[in-house]
């Protein structure tokens, strides 16, 4: 059960309850959310990365978004890692980017990230 007093994780159960069988979504969090412990949520964490839920994790700087200093993180979830259709079997693998010393400050207190990603998808 999520903390009753931080529902980022609800969240997560949730949107990935909602996803289309072959279907994936991705979600901005605070950056906490990857490492706190409090009131079980490591072990909410380890228990979607067993059931094989999570795909992709990125670490963001902070000063990124307007509305708030603090770091951030883009969790991706999948339904289903192994979608076929000529798209690479991903099950059992979760990639980790680690983007917190990307882009630089335009001012004191907003970073713009200059990064470009280009993904194939099929």
């Amino acid at each position: 059960m999520p903390p009753a007093g931080n529902a980022n994780f609800a969240w997560l159960q949730h949107i990935h309850w909602h996803l289309a069988p072959h279907g994936s979504a991705g979600v901005v969090l605070a950056n906490g959310s990857m490492s706190s412990n409090q009131s079980g949520e490591g072990e909410i964490r380890k228990a979607m990365i067993e059931a094989d839920v999570v795909d992709c994790m990125v670490a963001l700087p902070g000063q990124l978004f307007y509305s708030t200093q603090i770091p951030a993180c883009l969790g991706f979830l999948a339904r289903n890692k192994n979608p076929g259709r000529g798209l690479r079997d991903r099950r059992g693998q979760v990639l980790f980017i680690d983007a917190r010393q990307m882009g630089m400050l335009v001012d004191r207190t907003r970073r713009e990230d200059k990064l470009k990603l280009t993904v194939n998808a099929a």
